[in-house]
């Protein structure tokens, strides 16, 4: 099959199949403004997806690369497994003939490096083909009972809602302008900025408002003052804890919890599944774990041309 058409039959089948929002078309050509995007492919006999690669190529250090797009967390591997009771071993050599070949049909790039679904549990075709990986991790709640909600949080926290709950009022609907100049103001004081990607941020808002697939809640503490906000997006299967920020300044405590909390119950409401997104920082992993959600195991892969390179990243890195 021809790369034009493996992009079509892509293109035809985001409707049909549940590719996480990260995955979709409209999301990205809006994040791949600086490259662009494309797709490996792979079917069966009857000419039926059963896995897809998306990939962002761009550049890195002046090479050909693949990289994770901006405001995306998630893209790589997604497999469409054949219905029905799955043993073990017929999983398995399922997973490794799709995504070897999927894998086979990635460019020749310089550098490659994606940050895969938590769907995707298995790298051992990846390592097959001398790639690398670093484990990442994040919290999900797969089913969400709202009787039960309160219940799984840890006792200290459940304290802090509660006191948190005559200090703070969550509002949604705000507005795009005030939330970006938060968050990025937020990003301001942590040697970070967003501003570059501004264009980015509010074509992304457009498409997430026409399509109701997204929400901005501020919480606001009893001074008035906005103490944090959260832009929550979702799709079919489950809503993202996608752009949290917090006014750390004023140090308002209990804010962050309650948008949390609130953001959990809104997935409840609408019987999806909770993504926190994870983190590893260790003062916000935390945060996430005293919800009583699930761990997960996310993998980060990569691979470069030679150790050089690789001893070259680790020195960037300090």
């Amino acid at each position: 099959m021809e790369q034009t058409e493996k992009k079509q039959k892509y293109l035809e089948s985001c409707g049909p199949l549940n590719f996480p929002i990260f995955f979709q078309p409209w999301w990205l050509d809006i994040v791949c403004q600086l490259g662009r995007w494309d797709v490996c492919l792979a079917t069966d006999k009857a000419g039926n997806i059963t896995g897809v690669l998306p990939y962002y190529l761009t550049s890195f250090l002046g090479f050909k690369a693949i990289r994770m797009p901006p405001f995306t967390p998630y893209l790589g591997v997604w497999l469409s497994y054949p219905k029905g009771p799955l043993r073990n071993v017929k999983k398995y050599s399922f997973e490794n003939k799709v995504m070897g070949e999927l894998i086979g049909q990635l460019p020749r790039v310089f550098w490659y490096h994606q940050i895969h679904p938590e769907q995707v549990g298995n790298w051992l075709p990846f390592f097959q083909n001398e790639f690398r990986q670093t484990t990442r991790y994040t919290y999900v709640f797969e089913e969400i009972k709202p009787v039960e909600i309160f219940d799984n949080v840890k006792s200290e926290v459940r304290t802090r809602l509660r006191k948190a709950q005559g200090l703070y009022k969550i509002e949604e609907g705000m507005p795009a302008q005030d939330f970006y100049a938060f968050y990025n103001a937020a990003m301001k004081r942590q040697g970070l900025s967003i501003k570059p990607r501004a264009a980015m941020f509010f074509a992304l808002h457009a498409e997430l408002s026409r399509r109701g697939l997204g929400e901005i809640y501020a919480a606001y503490h009893c001074d008035g003052m906005m103490a944090a906000a959260l832009y929550l997006i979702w799709d079919r299967e489950t809503v993202y804890y996608w752009l949290p920020v917090l006014e750390k300044a004023q140090g308002y405590k209990g804010a962050a919890q309650m948008l949390i909390y609130h953001a959990i119950q809104e997935a409840a409401k609408r019987k999806l599944k909770f993504n926190f997104e994870g983190s590893m920082l260790p003062h916000i992993e935390p945060v996430f774990r005293v919800f009583g959600a699930e761990r997960r195991p996310i993998h980060q892969i990569y691979k470069a041309p030679n150790r050089l390179f690789y001893a070259l990243l680790e020195l960037l890195k300090r």
